[in-house]
């Protein structure tokens, strides 16, 4: 989910929603959309999500793979030519992670 400049991840434990801070974009001029969500056969996250980050004159879009190490959530650019429409992203029984984008 995305609120304001921030992608999140929620859950809930019955009671009450927590929510993470996956990624805070800076000096945002659109923000980060397209997001999804995959879970591991041990419930860990995986994020893939698009967005557009201004960078003083320019900027740029990208679409990147979010996953949480354990202790903190981990960012990786995956491609900076383009902004990911439409992402998907899956598990295989390995768990490893599998994405798509247009």
């Amino acid at each position: 989910m995305t609120i304001g400049d921030t992608v999140r991840y929620f859950t809930f434990d019955g009671a009450t929603w927590q929510s993470e801070d996956v990624f805070e974009a800076p000096d945002v001029t659109q923000y980060p959309d397209f997001v999804a969500l995959a879970l591991d056969t041990a419930d860990r996250p995986y994020v893939l999500f698009s967005t557009f980050v201004s960078a003083g004159e320019g900027g740029g879009e990208g679409t990147l793979y979010g996953f949480n190490d354990g202790t903190v959530w981990r960012v990786e650019l995956l491609d900076s030519r383009y902004s990911g429409f439409e992402v998907a992203t899956a598990l295989d029984s390995g768990n490893t992670v599998r994405g798509t984008y247009r």
